[in-house]
């Protein structure tokens, strides 16, 4: 997990410490929504100013924030996970051209993944992500965005993706 700014959720608005305990209990954009009587496009943007301000890069390092800085307890955390290292490929498109990978999966969750991988993209390159496992038996495939990449020892490189569609992880 990335550390994040502060220790508490001091600094933050009431209504962006419900967003981050509605989104830490595992609830969507839509029901947030609901819940508050703002737009869709509000509690995202709420969202985005979080992970940004927090220095957070996905709901799983969201969720664990709002458990240690008392916001939810560890009962109500609801984001799905899978700590489970899963192997595939992932094709990634940067600047025009199909790059195909062998990955391994370090951390998936219901809203992002975190690769391993030999190839270098660029932050906001478009993935096609397709992992497995024999036993027990898992498959998974995904479309997303990158939104980081760590240069890590032995030339591999530490991909962030954000899904745009979660087949069978959704929550």
């Amino acid at each position: 997990m990335n550390t994040p700014k502060t220790s508490s959720a001091d600094g933050l608005t009431p209504k962006e410490v419900k967003v981050l305990q509605f989104l830490a209990g595992g609830k969507s954009l839509e029901e947030i929504s609901k819940i508050l009587g703002v737009t869709e496009e509000a509690v995202r943007n709420h969202r985005k100013y979080l992970m940004k301000n927090l220095n957070l890069y996905n709901l799983t390092d969201l969720s664990r924030y709002a458990a240690q800085a008392g916001l939810v307890s560890s009962e109500e955390r609801s984001t799905t996970r899978l700590e489970v290292e899963l192997t595939g490929k992932a094709i990634i498109t940067s600047f025009g051209r199909q790059i195909e990978s062998r990955v391994t999966a370090r951390d998936l969750n219901a809203h992002g993944i975190y690769l391993l991988s030999g190839a270098t993209p660029e932050v906001g390159d478009p993935v096609q992500v397709s992992l497995a496992q024999e036993e027990p038996k898992l498959s998974f495939e995904a479309e997303g965005e990158v939104i980081r990449v760590d240069q890590l020892p032995e030339d591999q490189q530490g991909i962030a993706i954000r899904f745009q569609s979660i087949p069978d992880l959704d929550h």
